[in-house]
């Protein structure tokens, strides 16, 4: 054979027999359990943003539920003036409660029909029946008509009872956004 092959399997020959020696410093610990720290360090920081994004998930779901539940309170707050008794409007009217969710606006909720509480209808009679007695000019023989005429007349201390009722929910939604 060739000299420098000789020379090399000897040399190889002579590696492999010898025992193999492994030294630890201090230095292969603390790269390893640097390792191991950076390792659930990173574990950590994942956990932490799944949870981070299902709340923010959750914060802009409800904060999207308010603004829908506002801005269909302002079309009501909008249609309500004009009111004329067409019934395009009354449909809106309709419509924009059956869209609105929970129990909230009971009395427009009695006067439309639209998921009325037996609470809310009494205390719509008691409104109209107070609002005869006061104003007995604006009697209607029509009771859907002297319901909204209790509803819409504004009273001194404050204005109509429906305009009490919408501006109430969006004070409510707006100190939750």
């Amino acid at each position: 054979m060739r000299p420098a092959v000789d020379e090399y399997s000897s040399f190889m020959t002579n590696v492999v027999h010898e025992p193999i020696e492994i030294a630890h410093s201090w230095l292969d610990y603390v790269t390893a359990w640097s390792t191991v720290a950076a390792a659930l360090l990173a574990l950590a920081a994942i956990v932490y943003a799944v949870v981070e994004a299902k709340r923010n998930d959750a914060r802009i779901r409800r904060e999207r539920r308010l603004y829908y539940e506002l801005s269909l309170l302002q079309r009501l707050s909008e249609i309500i003036p004009t009111e004329d008794r067409s019934n395009v409007l009354r449909r809106q009217i309709i419509g924009i409660l059956s869209a609105f969710p929970g129990a909230d606006l009971p009395l427009l909720r009695a006067f439309a029909h639209v998921r009325e509480q037996e609470v809310a209808v009494a205390r719509l009679e008691a409104i109209t029946e107070t609002f005869e007695a006061k104003y007995p000019k604006y009697v209607s023989t029509n009771r859907h008509q002297a319901h909204w005429n209790a509803l819409a007349y504004p009273e001194p201390e404050g204005g109509p009872e429906w305009a009490k009722e919408v501006n109430e929910a969006i004070d409510v939604r707006l100190k939750q956004l």
